[in-house]
């Protein structure tokens, strides 16, 4: 398996297509050249064995009328003599038939079988049937009826009886072969039957292995790959790519996916690094800022102690000097005011409360002279 995953996909396909490509073409030149033997068996049955058993059928069968015509001769010689000229002709006809019709069945005498051995024998007794029958037309034209009838009843028998014999062993010999033709296609088709019944099952179950080892070595770690892809494109990196140490596409795209897993776990570090000094600057601002602010409000809360530290102690005089933040200038300037107004108050009360007392003597002074005016009237009446 791990040979197979160090081949590249392009190539375990190409390998796949060859394999069935070639079992394809294996049955199908077997299945043609056993359909060519089938057929070599038909063409021979049909055109071979069946017109040679008809052909040689009716060979037989006219064997078999002359037979039939020269006992009917035979018969006539005694019966009707007025009829022999008409069946003498007949049997002349009957053995031009004859002769046709070996010549028509002729050319299909299958060469070095018993087709050829016997159709010689037949050669060799036909002309001696031949001299019988111009034996006999010689005997009847001469007048001598018993002699034609003996040679026609008698001697003609065994001639006949072989002449039958080897059409009949020769008929016999041509059924048998056509059979065993017959058989061989038979015999040819049942073996291309179960050859290819058994290539279609082959085929089908490497067919199967071939997809089964493509499912194992391709399909399935590429749907590993596919799932990686997807979760790293969710951003989880704790997943572990499988199929690095493959010699094929998937190693190259499960390498691939290790690099980009790692550029991702770096930018997440590069981007927490980023973080933590923005946090830490931001802290750093932060506490800068407060630091700021407490030096600020220390430096108010010390001028503004001053300043109410002098007011308590009676001073006017005092005033915010202080360079103090720009946020505190309008309290610094409204503290001096208020000291300003304060002290100007102050005085304006003072000027006040001493013409208050002028008075106040003035008219002390004059209840006490109206007093003694009044004491001295009053005695003046007594």
């Amino acid at each position: 398996m791990s040979t197979l995953s160090n081949i590249s996909i392009k190539a375990k396909v190409a390998i796949a297509a060859t394999l069935l490509t070639a079992l394809a073409a294996l049955i199908g030149l077997y299945g043609l050249r056993q359909a060519a033997a089938i057929n070599t068996r038909a063409v021979e049955v049909r055109e071979s064995w069946l017109p040679s058993v008809a052909k040689l059928g009716n060979l037989s069968f006219e064997v078999r009328s002359l037979r039939a015509r020269q006992n009917r001769l035979a018969a006539l010689l005694y019966v009707d003599p007025s009829k022999v000229d008409e069946a003498i002709e007949q049997v002349f006809q009957n053995v031009r038939d004859i002769e046709k019709a070996y010549e028509v069945y002729k050319p299909l005498i299958a060469a070095n079988t018993r087709d050829q051995v016997l159709m010689e024998e037949f050669v060799r007794i036909w002309p001696r049937a031949k001299d019988l029958n111009a034996r006999i037309i010689d005997q009847i034209r001469s007048g001598d009826k018993a002699k034609a009838a003996q040679t026609l009843l008698v001697d003609t028998l065994p001639v006949s009886r072989e002449l039958d014999k080897v059409l009949f062993e020769d008929l016999e010999f041509n059924q048998k072969s056509g059979e065993n033709a017959a058989d061989e296609g038979r015999a040819v088709y049942d073996s291309a039957f179960k050859l290819i019944g058994f290539s279609i099952v082959l085929a089908v179950a490497l067919g199967a292995a071939i997809a089964w080892l493509l499912v194992v070595t391709v399909v399935i770690p590429l749907g590993t790959s596919t799932a990686a892809v997807k979760s790293l494109a969710e951003g989880r990196t704790e997943i572990e790519i499988g199929g690095r140490d493959r010699g094929d596409e998937l190693g190259i795209l499960a390498r691939a996916l290790e690099v980009f897993k790692a550029g991702i776990i770096q930018q997440r570090k590069m981007e927490r690094e980023a973080e933590e000094a923005r946090v830490r600057s931001e802290a750093e601002r932060i506490k800068a800022q407060e630091e700021a602010i407490n030096t600020e409000r220390a430096l108010v809360n010390r001028s503004i102690g001053a300043g109410l530290a002098k007011l308590a102690a009676k001073d006017l005089t005092f005033r915010l000097n202080d360079n103090l933040p720009e946020a505190y200038a309008q309290l610094q300037s409204d503290f001096n005011h208020a000291v300003e107004q304060l002290s100007e108050t102050l005085s304006a009360v003072s000027r006040s409360t001493g013409a208050i007392r002028s008075s106040s003597g003035e008219v002390s002074s004059a209840a006490d002279e109206l007093s003694k005016r009044t004491e001295q009237q009053a005695a003046s009446l007594e």
